[in-house]
């Protein structure tokens, strides 16, 4: 089972964890519990956490054909964001739009080509979401599900091996979509903590490759990336 599966295996038992506790906490059933005040309003936040990419690029001719060749890189790597959104309580439902914004603290990777006297890096930059989000109030915690569209860069380089020389760079933009879910703690009136899944899918780009004079190499790639992201959010609610 692949790490990323774990983590979402955890942040659903979690969520149902946390859900059964507020439930019967006390031997008071959800009804007893107290309300907090209300989800409504805007935030603003940070997040930190871990990602996991797969990134496969795949060379092809002009037009798109497959030419039989391919590099896949694997990239672990420590997360930091921000998000920014506004929600809105309707009784127990809670209905949303975010925007996030991801860094990766250690974006690239490397394998080699193809050509093994090659090495082929792959650098995730710029990546960010919009969509909306779905909760159930459930006192002073509040699980939901979240997705939309998603957005990032992939730088590529390749090289001699060792040297570097005969570089050649290129730059696919992925447009894709993201899916997952988390629980949100309220500490207090407009203070929010979470732990959040995501998932993102980006659809494959077309780019040509070009030498460090910006001379067109004539080597044309399709790439495609999936991303996992785990991380722990704080928020502040305007409004509250």
């Amino acid at each position: 089972m692949k790490l990323h599966k774990v983590v979402l295996s955890a942040v659903a038992a979690f969520a149902l964890a946390a859900t059964a506790t507020s439930a019967s906490a006390g031997g008071r059933s959800l009804k007893d519990e107290p309300a907090y005040k209300s989800w409504s309003g805007f935030y603003i936040g940070a997040q930190a956490g871990w990602g996991w990419a797969d990134v496969n690029s795949e060379f092809v001719t002009a037009g798109g054909a497959p030419l039989g060749a391919n590099d896949s890189v694997n990239i672990d790597s420590g997360i930091l964001g921000v998000q920014v959104g506004y929600q809105h309580q309707f009784g127990k439902l809670v209905l949303g739009v975010e925007a996030n914004a991801i860094a990766l603290l250690d974006p690239d990777g490397t394998v080699d080509c193809p050509n093994p006297a090659r090495f082929c890096k792959k650098e995730i930059t710029d990546m960010w979401s919009v969509g909306p989000r779905v909760g159930l109030a459930m006192g002073s915690h509040m699980p939901y599900l979240t997705g939309g569209y998603a957005r990032a860069n992939v730088d590529h380089v390749s090289g001699d091996k060792p040297t570097g020389a005969n570089g050649l760079f290129g730059r696919a933009r992925l447009d894709g979509w993201y899916l997952g879910g988390g629980v949100d703690w309220a500490l207090k009136d407009g203070v929010i903590i979470g732990l959040e899944y995501r998932h993102y899918e980006f659809d494959g780009d077309r780019f040509q490759t070009f030498n460090a004079a910006g001379v067109a190499s004539g080597e044309f790639r399709n790439l495609d990336a999936k991303i996992d992201t785990v991380s722990l959010r704080a928020s502040f609610k305007f409004g509250h």
